[in-house]
């Protein structure tokens, strides 16, 4: 009896730990993707920018979310800490 009790509860979290693991999974790739996304419409926001006279402000913002983007893309930054720090740069 105490072997299956044991065996059940060995089950039970390996599927926790697996699920968890399947979440992180998502989650990264969702945030990837979004990260994708907002890196390329700077891009093209930058690409049809040159001839607006938008303030350098402005520009100097974009530039600094790329680079966040970028640090997140390239795991240099947690989700948390990339968050964390374009809240800081958007409220400015």
């Amino acid at each position: 009896m105490k072997k299956v009790v044991l065996l059940l509860m060995l089950i039970a979290s390996l599927q926790a730990f697996s699920l968890d693991g399947m979440i992180d999974s998502i989650s990264n790739k969702v945030s990837d993707s979004i990260g994708d996304k907002v890196s390329k419409s700077i891009d093209n926001y930058e690409d049809t920018d040159d001839t607006n006279s938008g303030s350098s402000v402005d520009q100097d913002k974009f530039k600094k979310l790329k680079e966040l983007v970028i640090m997140r893309e390239k795991g240099y930054l947690t989700k948390e800490e990339y968050q964390e720090e374009k809240k800081k740069l958007l409220s400015k």
